[in-house]
């Protein structure tokens, strides 16, 4: 199995940002929660990685401050948050960043129920499409992960064990040709 351009692509960016992922979760400014919280998802909002339109889109969606950035940036998905802040250029400006929580989110239609993604546990799944196929659900607490896991299959992971690997292999284009 081979990966598409737009796949390898997500993945060849997030590469680049592995060996510093660890780092990257102890990088919290004091005070930027509080000065810097999710804004909700707006009919005309558009995905800083992929510009889909994401307010129609399915599974969890992200939002992320940047140090020198004006505003939130806002992502249709969390396969796109996480391409976009393993990236050397956007990982150590990161200020704060957020995800929803899928245990209380419609799957289908999310809305609100924003966590700090530093602090969220995440299951890769290919079962549950999100923005643009699989994606990385994520959740407040360990066990809705778990259970989510243990219903549509996966493993549970920090924030820091999202590396550009597990991005890549969810990322990998299943064609009904067979061509990968």
């Amino acid at each position: 199995m081979t990966a598409c351009p737009t796949c390898r692509r997500r993945f060849l960016a997030g590469l680049a940002g592995l060996a510093a992922l660890p780092l990257l979760a102890s990088c919290r400014k004091d005070g930027t929660a509080a000065s810097q919280p999710p804004v909700p998802i707006g009919p005309d909002d558009v995905c800083a990685v992929c510009g889909m339109t994401i307010a129609k889109q399915p599974g969890p969606k992200a939002e992320a401050y940047l140090e020198d950035q004006p505003g939130v940036l806002k992502f249709g998905g969390t396969v796109d948050f996480f391409s976009f802040i393993l990236q050397p250029e956007n990982r150590d400006r990161l200020q704060a960043a957020y995800v929803q929580d899928m245990a209380q989110a419609d799957w289908n239609h999310p809305v609100d129920h924003w966590i700090d993604a530093r602090e969220a546990w995440y299951v890769p799944t290919k079962e549950l499409h999100g923005e643009m196929g699989p994606t990385l659900a994520s959740f407040a607490s360990r066990a809705d992960a778990e259970a989510f896991a243990k219903r549509y299959g996966g493993e549970v992971l920090t924030f820091a064990q999202a590396t550009p690997k597990v991005i890549f292999n969810l990322g990998m284009c299943q064609h009904p040709d067979g061509d990968g």
